[in-house]
Formats: structure tokens, sequence, C-alpha cells
């Protein structure tokens, strides 16, 4: 048994080593929420689980249930006095911690919520009790008793924080919900504008909590409405989710106030209410401005009756809320009494004279229209609409409805006469235009072949050349000629041209056989034996002779190159 007790006093000094700066840090935060005074709605998870209590500390998950475990021994109202100011501040404390699944748990929807016993709800709705509530009574810019929440935080460089009342200004982040008669802070809006995290304990088992953090939510009333001597029941629970009311929440953690100083300093009585004579005053105005000769003389005299009272009434400092409301009823019962005086009925109006003149002028344009022009059918509705017409316009008792409505009858009838359709004529055929002779191509090619010389070819195929010269010749003169015409010569020529054959040219040396030439001289004839001119002649010598001089040289040269 001894070794035991040892061992487990060697644990326990061994945990309180590691962890003395937190245990500092706890007893900080328990000394600085039992001197505050007052707090803004928080918006963190509390778990009332000290680092020797880390194992007993449950979760809870439902939006409807309590999160937060709270410390009983530093949760507690403290209540004083203030002489100068003359007023009682109740400040809650409450101060616990809360078990999270891990250093990611996102506070983003949890709330602290304190709410308000239904006899003291009204104190929602007290200036005096809100300006302090909220920060906005400051002493050298320092907020004095508002809600405040204490604890740690993570900065944005990652360091551990201490949450302080003026650096972080958490009663910015609370509001009222007067339909649960509470006060709600709200953790995201906290964080998020003071670019801070939440900080996460992790104890030996390697467990997450949310750190011990403290709430203070102070409730100052002035001596002018001290609070009635009695016990409130105050609820406070840290919750996931949406407005919640703690009537719901089976596990909220219940706070009572103890109220016991109410005879010391007495109340002052509470002012009389201010007599309001809005409505008297309208009615008055309104009484004011009738007209006695519209009313009957005794109805008129009762009202004037009632409005004198009414008057007395609103010049009487000293009147209660009853006398008005009494002197108001009084004068509206008059106002509605009023008997109006009959007004004798005006005599009729004269009927306006009947306006005939748009429907005369219509007849008259109809009267010009021919039956021979329009079908059967829609001329016989339109003669009726005429005939209608002029019966009205002889009609001394028609009214301006009877014209107007004749009048937009006859116009229908000559709207929908439908003409008598001429028959269309056949329209005469139209002769196409004889197409233009094209003799531009043929005209070329006579130009291109008239110097063409027959020697050069055969007899044969340039007769055949002439005769389609002299075809194409013919139809280029011919001013009737047709295309057919001018595309057939163009074809007999181009083959022509195709067909021509030049002639074969032989050369003959002749030994002066003939009496016109001389012995020796060459002759040129073709392949019919006729003589070639003599330019040909001799062209076909100097061909002859200069490979005579070609073929000697090459066998010069063979000779000498053996020789070498």
């Amino acid at each position: 048994m001894e070794s035991e007790k040892i061992k487990k006093e060697t644990k326990l000094n061994s945990f309180l080593k590691k962890n003395l700066t937190k245990v500092k840090r706890v007893g900080t935060i328990a000394l600085a929420a039992t001197v505050a005074l007052s707090v803004p709605t928080v918006s963190n998870v509390v778990s009332e689980a000290t680092p020797f209590e880390d194992l007993s500390v449950s979760v809870a998950h439902a939006q409807a249930e309590n999160l937060m475990n709270v410390n009983e021994t530093l949760t507690q109202f403290n209540v004083s006095h203030n002489d100068s100011d003359e007023h009682w501040t109740h400040s809650l404390q409450n101060d616990g911690d809360m078990k999270v699944d891990g250093p990611d748990y996102d506070v983003g929807n949890l709330r602290y919520i304190v709410k308000f016993p239904d006899e003291l709800s009204h104190l929602l709705d007290d200036e005096y009790v809100l300006d302090y509530l909220f920060g906005h009574i400051t002493n050298f810019d320092v907020a004095t008793n508002p809600f405040m929440v204490t604890g740690f935080a993570i900065d944005e460089d990652g360091n551990q924080i201490s949450l302080a009342k003026e650096e972080h200004k958490p009663y910015e982040h609370i509001s009222i919900n007067e339909a649960t008669n509470s006060i709600e802070f709200d953790f995201n809006s906290f964080y998020t504008a003071n670019n801070i995290e939440p900080y996460f304990r992790q104890n030996i088992d390697g467990e997450y909590f949310l750190n011990n953090l403290g709430f203070q939510t102070p409730i100052v009333v002035p001596d002018s409405r001290i609070l009635d001597n009695g016990t409130y029941e105050f609820k406070t629970a840290l919750v996931e989710g949406g407005s919640v009311d703690l009537d719901n929440v089976s596990n909220a953690h219940i706070e009572n106030l103890v109220v016991d100083y109410s005879t010391d300093p007495e109340p002052e009585p509470e002012p009389e209410p201010e007599v309001n004579k809005d409505n008297l005053e309208a009615l008055v105005s309104e009484a004011n401005d009738l007209n006695a000769d519209e009313y009957t003389e005794e109805s008129f005299e009762a009202l004037l009756a009632a409005l004198g009272a009414a008057e007395t009434v609103l010049a009487n400092e000293e009147a209660s809320q009853e006398d008005v409301d009494a002197a108001a009823d009084a004068l509206q019962e008059a106002v509605d009494a009023l008997e109006a005086i009959e007004e004798p009925e005006p005599e009729p109006e004269p009927e306006p004279e009947v306006d005939t003149s748009e429907l005369t002028a219509l007849v008259e344009d109809a009267k010009a229209y021919d039956a021979e022009d329009y079908t059967e059918e829609s001329f016989e509705a339109f003669a009726a609409a005429l005939g209608a017409a002029e019966a009205v316009l002889a009609n001394e008792e028609a009214s301006q409805e009877d014209v107007d409505a004749a009048r937009s009858l006859l116009q229908e009838a000559m709207d929908a006469l439908e003409a008598v359709e001429e028959p269309t004529p056949e329209p005469e055929p139209t002769p196409e235009p004889e197409p233009e002779v094209e003799m531009n191509d043929l005209q070329a090619l006579v130009d291109d072949v008239k110097g063409y010389d027959e020697n050069e070819y055969t007899k044969e195929s340039f007769a055949a050349f002439s005769e389609a010269l002299a075809a194409a010749q013919d139809v280029l003169g011919n001013e009737a000629a047709t295309q057919e015409e001018v595309d057939a010569a163009l074809a007999n020529l181009e083959a022509a041209i195709e067909g021509l054959v030049e002639a074969e040219q032989v050369v003959i040396i002749e030994d002066g056989e003939d009496e016109e030439e001389e012995a020796g001289e060459t002759v040129v004839v073709d392949e019919d034996g006729d003589r070639l001119p003599d330019t040909a002649t001799n062209n076909y010598t100097f061909l002859l002779i200069g490979s005579l001089f070609v073929l000697f040289g090459g066998i010069a040269l063979f000779v000498r190159r053996k020789l070498v």
C-alpha cells in the first residue's frame, strides 16, 4: 500500500511539473474572473474539467445539448453597489472548458448563451443595462463593466496569447434575442474579427479541450430601478447551431441570483406617465374646420359644446389621461352626430345637341358608289347600312348614340365592299430576240492563214485548205449567216489547216541538158518534178557544199591523228 501511494504521488508530481505553466494560467483566469464586473457573450466552448479531471469529461454533440462542462467552484454571481454611480452590479461569472474531437474542431457554429428569467426580461430592453453590457460606458476610453471573455487564443503568428478586454473587445460580438430572453455570444464573429484562432489543450491521454474560458455577464441597474428581493434563475450553455431557447436544453447549467438588498437604498417612486393629448388636439383641429352652414342648427350646437369642453381640457396642464380621453370621446361623438342640411336637387342639364355632320358627309360619299363595281352580296349589305343611316338622319328624335352607331355601321359596310374582278387578258407571247452571231474567232483564223504559201504544201492538201478558206471568207461576208454556219466554217478551216502536208523537195544536179540551164548548174524540183525557185536551189547548193567541207575536214583530222 505504501509503495502504491508513493507511485501515485510521484506520478502526480511529474504531471504538475510538466503542466506547471498551465496550472498557473488556470489560476490567473480564475482570479480575473472573480474580479471582473461584466463580460459580453462569448463564442467558445467551455469544459468544466480541470487538468485533474480530464478523464471524467464527457462530450455532447447534439445542438439541443449544453457542450460546456461548468466549473461550479468558479461559476457564481457577484453582487456589489457603487455609491458614486448609485447602481447595483450583478456579475455572472461562468467558468469551464469543453472536450472536442481534435485540434481541427470548427467553432463556426458555437454560441455561448445566458438566458434571463422571465421576471427580469425587461432588463434586456433597459438602455442603462445594455449600455454597460455592450461597452458603451467608458472611463478614459476603457469600457466599464462590459461583457467579457477571459482565456487564451492563438494569434496570427501562431503564438499563445491571453484574451484582453480592450484589445479583443468581446462585448462587440454579443446580441440580444428577445424571443428567448437571452444574451448570445458568437464565437465565429469574435475569432474572425480579431484574426485569432481558438486555443486547444491536450491532456496526457491525448484528449483535446477548448481551454478553460471565463464568461462574465454584468447586469448593472440604477438605484431607481433596483431589483426586487428574491431568487432569480439564470441558465447558461454552450451550444452548436443557431439561437436556442435554453428552456429546451435539458442539461443547461442553472445559476441563481439572490437579491436581498431592495430596502437599501429605497427605490425612487416611478414617475407618472406623461399625458398624451395628440388625439384630442387632432380632433379639436378637425372640428374647428367644420362649417355650420352645412349642418342642422341643433346638431352643430352640440358639436360646439363638446368642442369647448375639449379645448378646456387641452388648456388644463393638470388634466389626467382619463380627462383627455373622455373629452376626445365626447367630441368624436358630437362630430359623428352632425346632421347635414339637405341640398335641393339640381335641375337636369339640357341634353346636348345631336351632331350629324359626320354621318351626313359619309352618306353623301356612299351615294356615289356604283353597284356594278362590287359583288352583289357586299353591295347589298352596304345598301342596307346606307338606308339605315338615311333613316337616322331623317329621325329628329335620334340620339347622338343612334347617329354614331349608324355612322360606324355604314363605314364598316363601305370598308367591306368587294370589287368585281375584271378578267385578266392572256399575255401575248414575246418573241425571243435572235442571238448575235459571233464571228471573231473565224475572222482571226482567216487573217492568220491568208499568207500560207502553196509551194510549201502538197497540191492536194493545199487545194482542200484553199477551198475551206474561201468558204470561211464567204461566211464572213454574209450578214445573214447564222451561228451554226460560222461555227461550221471555223471547224472546216481548222480541219483543213490540220490536214496541210508539207511538200518533199529533191535536189538534182543537171548536166545542162536543158537549154535554159548551163552545164553543171544545180536545180531543185518538187516531188512532181516541177522546178523550185532559184532561191531554194541556191540554198540547197550551199548546204551540199558545206556538207562536203565537213566530211573532208573530218577525214583529214582522222589521218593526222593516225600519223602522230
